[in-house]
């Protein structure tokens, strides 16, 4: 995830708090699938926790996408050879 799509997920979980204030879970769950759904929910999850909560994701994501958390995504490196090493040396 780039710095530019962390700005982008920032700023949709913003407007998604004012969304959420207003109760509407149905306006959320618009604007979550317009702005890529699974992109934004891993944001909210693993990269800015905090907005699972203040962003509404803990009360809408389930009744209105049918979706929770989702797992936290493994990184993968190269080694020197160029085939991927998962870290953790596996």
């Amino acid at each position: 995830m780039s710095v530019d799509n962390n700005s982008f997920n920032a700023g949709v979980c913003v407007a998604l708090q004012v969304v959420r204030a207003m109760d509407c879970g149905v306006t959320w769950a618009e604007i979550v699938r317009a702005s890529g759904e699974d992109e934004l929910l891993y944001y909210a999850a693993h990269i800015e926790p905090e907005e699972w909560k203040l962003a509404g994701f803990d009360h809408y994501a389930k009744d209105e996408l049918g979706r929770g958390k989702p797992p936290k995504r493994r990184r993968v490196r190269a080694t020197a050879a160029g085939s991927p090493l998962r870290e953790g040396g596996e």
